[in-house]
């Protein structure tokens, strides 16, 4: 069947008495399910009679019986198989199944699935009795661990985990961020861990070995946290998990906040391996209301604000409710449908509580380092989420009510508590929509014909939306449906060409309509077609392409849109120049729509006027040596026939240098921005690093971060022609503070510190300055960060620049 000519397979089918019309390939797939409803039957029964009925074939192409050359009976399936076993679910290219042994093998694409654990492997074999394998070339999926190796082996019912030179990382990416390389793993009923000889690395660089390494997964069931938080003082967070499974867990919360007050809380979780969940969660704080005052010592506090007549501590109720329900139903058709309720009293609770820790750090106690700004909450939330898969098709419903915080235009103060308060801001019910791709005519021997990719889509959602007064501002329907196509086409070996057309419609309707509206509703209004064409000319590193977007309206009302039924017609051009050492790349493009006279009902003629291009952008990147990089962006403004803007950035980024014995490393960033119209607005940004190894043990580190606001005035035709290196230098003179202030460079911010080296662990001392506007805008003032750290030494050739710099702008 597999070898068949068309007549052959014609002549299988009318001994079958099937069908015979139709191309090969649909005569090898009707045979295909024949001969498989056929040997359906005979599989379960050699399962049957070597009592292993909880073997089930769901699906494979080819099934042959034979005898190996022991004389024991094997199934050979092979073609998209799929085998369940036990709750287990094995998936192959091959499959040989000795009944005799209860052995089971396999090669290509191997996904072996048990329960939540996942194996992916090139081939394998399986002791269906023992409940014992090993997988080779592997990767297998562990909670949220990924482990790959040469070898993986799974050994005895749940109990035992081996691998041999494996690599483990929670990083999906081909090139993880971090790994961990070792000799041998072993897990023992996924609660002990035992690594050899591992190797940690941050992305391709080692940072420490350990020969051995043990430790209990099983967390405890009471964790606690201690530290501290500005606007909550001291914190103590417990949390006691009664029960805590793969699929079910209680958690249960009691915390203590020395500014704040008390909290308690519990939720349930549920989420069994059919793929439904549950989670239930409730909480709430008898909270003190907690102001900011720069007259306090702490800064936070919950004594009420100086403005008052008199202090006084106010509590109140606060609290959060919620519920995520999500049901998940597969077979033919996949379907999800996911309900979620939440509530919550005040946008301030969730940063106040929600933000949980379940271990102990004494560096979190030791130093504060959470500079985040509250994250305001939702307030109310309801959602409805429904999606519907079969084979290519989509289909979602999504429903929501939101409300957001706005601000409370009463409060002056954005420290106080009370800066926010919710407002609904918007409805969506229902938001439906409607997808289907496919490609098409894979089997057509047509270049032309082969593999178009087919798009359609339908939609209509329901809109309200509200003003800060809660009022309701506008209610709109909106619908659209479209059918696409789209294909790539090789001409030559350099040259690729990618049309694209589509054929839509959309309608939008406001509800009590104003005049400016009902223009919107119109110009939204109408049936349309669009063609986009990509023709690109060369190789990766050396091309040119142009492209051609026209929208164009077929059928709708008049709607006095400026170009009539030219929704879109844009021309453009891209290029591309690159090498190791040098790159360039360069856009524009060109609006040909005409402008419509709707008093004469005929269009203008078409002019090319300046006004109708985009800007030309060109970057160039040039890097003569690894240690330097230069990128300039050009910005020519066709309209107006001048240049714009130039950006260009000198990049520093040394290697390793000596001073002394000791190792020195430097970084220097310069950006300039040049302004062609009006070049009193160009701006000149320094950054500068330094690193010196000053000990063995001990490093130190500077950072200074500055920017020139009136680098005008170092041109030649400036009234108050300055040297610019010179006045550069002055900014540095900090023994001279009228050097200083006579500089145009005005320091922006600066961090300094030691570390410690700790061998695989550093320790960090640290200053950090920045250079802010008063809240009044009469004054800058410094704002000031000292600050204690300890962690795992970075990846070696640490560039300074990025690390002490960039991070605290």
């Amino acid at each position: 069947m597999r070898e068949g000519t068309e007549e052959s397979l014609r002549q299988a089918c009318r001994e079958r008495s099937l069908e015979e019309s139709g191309s090969v390939l649909e005569l090898k797939k009707r045979l295909l399910e024949y001969e498989f409803r056929q040997n359906a039957a005979p599989f379960s029964l050699r399962m049957e009679s070597a009592q292993r009925e909880d073997i089930i074939l769901n699906h494979a192409n080819f099934t042959e019986y034979m005898k190996d050359e022991g004389g024991d009976d094997l199934i050979l399936l092979s073609g998209d198989v799929d085998l369940s076993y036990a709750g287990k679910k094995i998936r192959a290219d091959r499959l040989s199944i000795n009944a005799d042994r209860s052995l089971i093998t396999g090669s290509g694409n191997i996904t072996f699935i048990d329960g939540r654990k996942v194996y992916e492997a090139e081939s394998f074999y399986y002791n269906v009795e023992t409940d014992e394998g090993t997988f080779f070339n592997a990767r297998a999926h562990i909670d949220r661990f990924v482990y790959t190796g040469p070898i993986i082996k799974k050994v005895a019912e749940s109990g035992k985990f081996v691998a041999e030179d494996v690599s483990i990382t929670t990083c999906e990416l081909k090139n993880p961020h971090y790994r961990v390389d070792a000799d041998e793993l072993y897990i023992y009923d996924d609660e002990r861990v035992l690594i050899k000889n591992a190797s940690v690395y941050y992305g391709s660089d080692p940072v420490f070995v350990f020969p051995y390494f043990y430790r209990n997964l099983k967390e405890p069931a009471i964790r606690s946290a201690l530290f501290f938080r500005q606007r909550s003082g001291i914190v103590s967070q417990n949390t006691y998990y009664p029960v805590d499974s793969e699929e079910k867990s209680i958690r249960l919360m009691g915390d203590f906040y020395e500014r704040l007050g008390i909290y308690l809380g519990t939720d349930y979780k549920s989420e069994p391996a059919s793929g439904s969940s549950t989670r239930i969660g409730v909480s709430a704080a008898y909270s003190n209301k907690v102001y900011y005052d720069p007259d306090v010592t702490e800064s936070w506090t919950p004594l009420s604000s100086t403005g008052t007549s008199e202090y006084g501590i106010k509590r109140y109720m606060r609290y959060r409710t919620g519920l995520n329900q999500k049901f998940m139903f597969s077979g033919n058709v996949h379907n999800v449908t996911e309900l979620d309720l939440f509530w919550v009293s005040d946008p301030y609770y969730e940063y106040d509580f929600e933000r949980r820790r379940e271990r102990f750090d004494p560096f979190d106690f030791i130093g504060q380092a959470e500079y985040d700004e509250p994250r305001k909450g939702d307030g109310f939330t309801w959602r409805i989420n429904n999606t519907l898969t079969y084979d290519t098709l989509l289909f979602s419903v999504k429903n929501s009510a939101r409300f957001v915080p706005q601000r409370n235009t009463d409060v002056n103060e954005v420290y106080l508590y009370n800066y926010y308060e919710n407002r609904i801001y918007s409805v969506t019910l229902p938001d439906v929509t409607l997808s289907h791709t496919k490609s098409l005519f894979n089997q057509s021997e047509s270049a032309f014909f082969s593999g178009i990719d087919y798009r359609s889509s339908a939609g209509y959602s329901h809109l309200l939306y509200y003003d800060d007064s809660e009022v309701l501002s506008s209610e709109i329907h909106k619908g659209n449906t479209r059918i696409g196509m789209q294909k790539e086409y090789a001409l030559a070996r350099y040259v690729q060409f990618t049309p694209d057309v589509e054929l839509g419609a959309q309608v939008q309707q406001h509800v009590d309509s104003s005049s400016s509206q009902l223009t919107d509703d119109r110009q939204n209004s109408l049936l349309y077609g669009r063609a986009r064409e990509n023709l690109t000319v060369g190789s990766s590193d050396l091309y040119l392409e142009l492209f051609h977007d026209l929208k164009y309206k077929l059928y709708g009302s008049d709607d006095d849109f400026q170009y009539g039924s030219f929704r879109v017609h844009d021309l453009g051009i891209r290029g591309h120049a690159g090498s190791n050492v040098i790159t360039e790349r360069f856009t524009t493009s060109v609006d040909l729509r005409p402008v419509y006279n709707w008093t004469t009902g005929t269009y203008e003629s078409l002019s090319l006027e300046r006004e109708r291009f985009s800007p030309f952008i060109n970057t160039l990147t040039f890097t003569p040596f690894p240690t330097i990089s230069m990128i300039d962006k050009l910005v020519y403004e066709i309209a107006q026939s001048r240049f714009n803007l130039n950006s260009f950035i000198l990049k520093y980024e040394s290697s390793a240098l000596n001073l002394g014995k000791r190792p020195l490393t430097l970084g220097w960033e310069l950006n300039w921005k040049h302004y062609f119209v009006n070049p009193v607005l160009d701006t000149l940004r320094s950054t500068f690093g330094v690193s010196a190894q000053v000990h063995p043990y001990w490093t130190l580190y500077l950072s200074v971060v500055s920017r020139n606001d009136d680098f005008w005035k170092y041109y030649k035709s400036g009234a108050e022609k300055v040297n610019p290196l010179v006045d550069l230098l002055k900014s540095f003179n900090f023994f001279n503070i009228e050097d200083r202030k006579e500089s145009n460079f005005k320091l922006k911010g600066i961090s300094l510190g030691f570390i410690h080296d700790l061998h695989d662990w550093e320790m960090k001392f640290d200053y950090t300055g920045n250079q802010e506007l008063s809240p009044d805008g009469s004054r800058y003032i410094w704002n000031n960060t000292y600050s204690i750290s300890i962690g795992l030494k970075d990846v070696k050739n640490l560039n300074i620049h990025t690390e002490f710099n960039e991070q605290r702008e």
